[in-house]
């Protein structure tokens, strides 16, 4: 799987590269103009996300029903494949 990471990234670059040469700006992908907030805000933005993604797991977590204990193999019974 590492492998494929590193392919894409790779031919992901040279897409990239032939963008930047199509379009002659160093940004040709940008959503937003250069912006004084716009760093706080992504942080912001990125922050607010990841404790919505935890409170929610969290949540999720603790309405999941139990497993049983008839239902638990002992660590001695289980085998690798």
């Amino acid at each position: 799987m590492a492998t494929g990471l590193i392919v894409g990234e790779s031919l992901f670059g040279v897409l990239f590269a032939g963008i930047v040469a199509a379009t002659n700006s160093d940004a040709p992908m940008a959503l937003v103009s250069e912006n004084a907030w716009a760093v706080p805000i992504g942080i912001l933005v990125f922050a607010a996300a990841i404790a919505w993604l935890y409170s929610k797991t969290v949540s999720d977590a603790r309405s999941a029903p139990a497993v049983p204990e008839d239902h638990v193999i002992p660590p001695h019974e289980i085998t690798p494949r």
